[in-house]
């Protein structure tokens, strides 16, 4: 009786990548129990041919296995990491977009600000302009007025001289007082 199992007709691990599994049904109890680890083998000299044993076939046979797995593995692996590679990829580009958006927002508002600085600086100069013609008026007319107050001031003097010199030719007490007394008494009534 042989140790070594049969090997069965080829059956593929991942259809979709076309990857063959050596084996079907599995391997022997040792290779079973002995999965995850190598068996070292003794090095033979160059000069001697390698004896084919069934251990030496078992162990060929677990290494293909292993390999084989180990290959499903990684494909698995690959395929996690695009699929995690696509995700980051599409938010990253969603990211993109969205801070394009907030840029071409904030564009928009800082020109919308600027049209408004602009009419602001505009509206200042002219509130500037008018604030200045004013003050030119207010100097105008304090002017004026000065004028006027002196012109008042020295037509009062002059009222006031005038008041008193025709307090002092017709008031009482003067001749012409007396005269325009007699000449009122002696006024026809009539």
């Amino acid at each position: 009786m042989s140790l070594v199992q049969p090997v069965s007709k080829a059956m593929p691990l991942r259809p979709d990548r076309g990857i063959i599994s050596i084996i079907e049904g599995g391997a022997s109890e040792a290779a079973v129990a002995g999965r995850g680890r190598l068996d070292l083998m003794p090095t033979q000299d160059a000069a001697e041919p390698a004896a084919l044993t069934p251990r030496n076939y078992q162990t060929a046979l677990s290494l293909l296995e292993c390999a084989a797995k180990a290959l499903e593995i990684l494909y698995d692996r690959r395929d996690q990491l695009e699929a995690s590679l696509e995700d980051v990829s599409m938010r990253a580009e969603g990211a993109v977009v969205a801070a394009q958006a907030k840029v071409l927002d904030w564009q928009r508002l800082a020109a919308g600000l600027k049209s408004d600085a602009q009419e602001l600086e505009r509206r200042l100069a002219a509130a500037q302009q008018r604030a200045e013609l004013a003050e030119t008026q207010l100097e105008a007319e304090r002017a004026r007025a000065d004028a006027a107050e002196r012109q008042a001031a020295e037509a009062l003097g002059l009222s006031h001289g005038l008041h008193s010199k025709i307090v002092s030719a017709f008031g009482r007490g003067s001749t012409a007082h007396k005269a325009l007394l007699v000449a009122v008494d002696e006024a026809p009534a009539g």
